[in-house]
């Protein structure tokens, strides 16, 4: 079974189970405190109803870009500190979808704290 990261209506990506679970908290993490709305917003399919989806296509630019500034912190920390977990190209496959999206308001992961533990 794979899990799903919808983007925007009528397209998002599948990642395979433990892919999915593995990007998705590792994304998780990397929402700052003031944007724990947002995140239980997107979040909110897989942690109330138990689907594995996540729903960034309900979002506007704000919640949108947070989501894709948090994404790609994770990813940056992933490839650092567990470089053989997921497949370069699941991420890769998310950071291009996320950034075809007119939504999309360019990289702004620079100047961040790290992602909570």
């Amino acid at each position: 079974m794979a899990g799903f990261i919808s983007i925007a209506k009528g397209k998002g990506v599948s990642i395979g189970t433990s892919g999915f679970d593995y990007v998705v908290e590792r994304t998780r993490r990397c929402f700052r405190p003031d944007e724990q709305a947002i995140q239980g917003e997107i979040y909110g399919p897989l942690d109330d109803e138990g689907m594995s989806l996540i729903e960034v296509d309900t979002q506007g630019e704000a919640g949108f870009n947070a989501f894709c500034r948090a994404t790609e912190l994770a990813y940056a920390e992933a490839v650092r500190d567990d470089p053989g977990n997921v497949p370069n190209s699941v991420w890769q496959e998310l950071l291009r979808a996320l950034q075809s999206d007119p939504r999309w308001r360019g990289s702004s992961s620079q100047g961040y704290e790290p992602c909570s533990q």
